[in-house]
C-alpha cells in the first residue's frame, strides 16, 4: 500500500465523515499515490484484521491515513478510529453533535465513551448533549470521572445509554448518594460489570448516610435484577452500606466471576458479600493496607478475619493482593498471602488456584535493609506453603506467582540524588526475592517484577 501524507485530525475531520457504503471518495486524497479500489484482490476481511492491530489513541494517525487512502481501507479503520470518544466540555461536546449529525454512520462505531467534567462548564444539560446521546446506541462501556456537579440532567443523559454493559464511575460529586447511584444502576438492564470509585460524595455528607442504599433501593429498581459479572470497589475503605446493597437481593451475583475490593472494615456486610460470591468468583484482587484504621484491632486480628471470610473462596483461579506502593507494605502483603493460602490448603478438596500475585512497596535506605527483609520469616512459610509435597495435591494446578514490588530507595545526603548512586539496586532486590523463595524460583514458578525510584530526603524524616 503506498503511503499518503499524514496530516491532522482537524485537517482531515470533514473527509474521515464519509461513509464508504454510499459516498463517493473525498476530493482531497491524492490519487497518485493512492490504488485504485479496481486493483485490490485481497478479501475486505484482510484489510480488517491490519486495522484492529492498530491502537486508536497512538495509531491514530495511521488510521486517518488509511481512511482516505480508498474505499476498502475507509471501510477497515474507520471502526477503530472512533471506537472511542471522550466528551469533557461544551466545545468537544458541540463537535461531536455537529459530526454525527453530518456522518451519522459513524456513531454506531462507538462503543465507548467518557464523560468529565472538571472544570465545572454542566455541558450535559445541553441540546448538544442530547443529540449526541441520542445517535450513541451502540456503547457498551460508560466512563463517568471527574465530575464535579451531578444532577437530574446528568442523570437523565447517561441513562440514554442503554446497552451500556460496563459502568465506571469515579470521582464524581453528587447531591443523594442513596438514589441517584441506585436510579442509574437499574436504568441500565444490560450492565453486567460495575467499577466505583470515590463516587458520590454528598457536599453535606456524614459517614453512615450510605447504609440507606440498600433500604431504599427497592423502591427504585421495582421488578428489575441486575446480572453482575464483575464488580470493583477501589476505595481505600468500602462503605459497609455498598457492600451490604451490592451484597443483597437486588442484584443476581450467580454468574459473578471477577471481584476487586479496595480495603473494607471485615465486618458483617462484608461477610455477607464474600458468603454470596464465594462458590463463583473465579479472579479476586484485594487491597491490603500495612495498618488499621481502628486502634483496638491491631493488623494481625484485621488479617485473620479477613482470612476466615475468604475461607470458602475455593473456587478462585486468580488471587491478587496488593498494597500502597508508596509505603513499605511488602512484609504486610506476604503476611496476609499466608494466612490465606493456608486457609486454602485447609480444605478437602484441592483449591483451583493457577496464579497469586502479590503486589505491593518497600523503603530501603540503608545497606542492611534488604538483609533485615531477607530475615522475615512469612519467605520460607510461603515457600514451603506452595511447594511441599501436600502441596501438590492442596494446589494441583498452580503454575505462576507474582511478586511485584516498587521499590523506594531513600538517600541521605545531597539534594541532587541524581548524581549520588544509589544504595540499593534494582538487581539487588531481585536477586534478594529469588534468594527468599528459592523452591520456587528452581521450579520456574516465580516471576518477579521490578520498578524503582531514588529519592533524596533528610535524615531526621526517615
Amino acid at each position: 500500500m503506498a503511503a499518503i501524507a499524514t496530516k491532522s485530525w482537524s485537517t482531515y475531520m470533514n473527509d474521515l465523515g464519509y461513509d464508504p457504503e454510499q459516498d463517493a471518495l473525498p476530493s482531497h486524497y491524492n490519487s497518485e499515490v493512492t490504488p485504485d479500489d479496481t486493483t485490490i484482490t485481497l478479501p475486505p476481511e484482510i484489510f480488517t484484521l491490519i486495522a484492529e492491530q492498530l491502537d486508536e489513541f497512538y495509531d491514530e494517525d495511521t488510521l486517518i491515513s488509511l481512511c482516505l487512502v480508498s474505499r476498502v481501507w475507509c471501510q477497515a479503520a474507520q471502526p477503530r478510529l472512533f471506537t472511542r470518544i471522550h466528551l469533557f466540555d461544551a466545545e468537544k461536546c458541540g463537535f461531536w453533535s455537529k459530526k454525527f449529525t453530518q456522518s451519522p454512520h459513524l456513531s454506531r462505531y462507538v462503543k465507548e465513551i467518557k464523560i468529565s467534567d472538571p472544570k465545572r462548564t454542566w455541558f450535559l444539560g445541553s441540546l448538544q448533549a442530547s443529540n449526541v446521546a441520542s445517535f450513541l446506541t451502540n456503547v457498551e462501556v460508560l466512563h463517568v470521572e471527574d465530575y464535579q456537579e451531578w444532577g437530574k440532567k446528568e442523570q437523565s443523559i447517561v441513562k440514554m445509554f442503554q446497552g451500556v454493559k460496563h459502568l465506571d464511575l469515579k470521582d464524581i460529586a453528587a447531591y443523594t448518594w442513596d438514589k441517584d447511584l441506585p436510579e442509574l444502576v437499574f436504568s441500565l438492564p444490560l450492565l453486567e460489570r460495575l467499577d466505583v470509585e470515590s463516587t458520590w460524595t454528598c457536599h453535606h455528607w456524614e459517614r453512615g448516610s450510605r447504609t440507606n442504599l440498600a433500604y431504599l433501593s427497592p423502591n427504585i429498581r421495582g421488578e428489575q435484577t441486575i446480572k453482575l459479572k464483575e464488580i470493583g470497589l477501589h476505595d481505600r475503605l468500602i462503605e459497609d452500606g455498598l457492600l451490604d446493597w451490592l451484597g443483597g437481593s437486588d442484584f443476581d451475583l450467580s454468574q459473578l466471576h471477577t471481584l476487586t475490593l479496595g480495603r473494607a472494615s471485615y465486618s458483617c456486610p462484608f461477610d455477607k458479600f464474600i458468603a454470596r460470591v464465594a462458590d463463583h468468583a473465579r479472579y479476586l484482587s484485594i487491597h491490603v493496607d500495612k495498618e488499621t484504621d481502628d486502634p483496638l484491632l491491631d493488623l494481625q486480628a484485621e488479617h485473620s478475619i479477613l482470612f476466615n471470610a475468604l475461607n470458602k473462596c475455593t473456587f478462585l483461579t486468580t488471587l491478587t493482593l496488593c498494597a500502597s506502593e508508596d509505603e513499605h507494605t511488602l512484609p504486610s502483603v506476604l503476611h496476609c498471602a499466608l494466612g490465606i493460602l493456608r486457609k486454602f490448603s485447609q480444605h478437602d478438596e484441592a483449591p483451583r488456584l493457577e496464579t497469586i500475585t502479590l503486589s505491593a512497596g518497600i523503603k530501603v535506605y540503608k545497606e542492611n535493609d534488604l538483609s533485615s527483609m531477607q530475615e522475615l520469616r512469612d519467605w520460607q512459610d510461603l515457600d514451603d506453603t506452595l511447594t511441599i509435597e501436600e502441596a501438590q495435591v492442596k494446589f494441583p494446578v498452580l503454575r505462576s506467582v507474582e511478586v511485584s514490588v516498587h521499590v523506594e530507595v531513600l538517600l541521605l545526603g545531597p539534594k541532587d540524588a541524581s548524581k549520588q548512586g544509589p544504595v540499593v539496586e534494582e538487581e539487588d532486590v531481585f536477586d534478594m526475592i529469588e534468594s527468599c523463595l528459592p523452591q520456587l524460583d528452581s521450579r520456574g514458578m516465580l516471576d518477579v517484577r521490578l520498578s524503582s525510584q531514588t529519592l533524596a530526603v533528610p535524615p531526621y524524616s526517615l
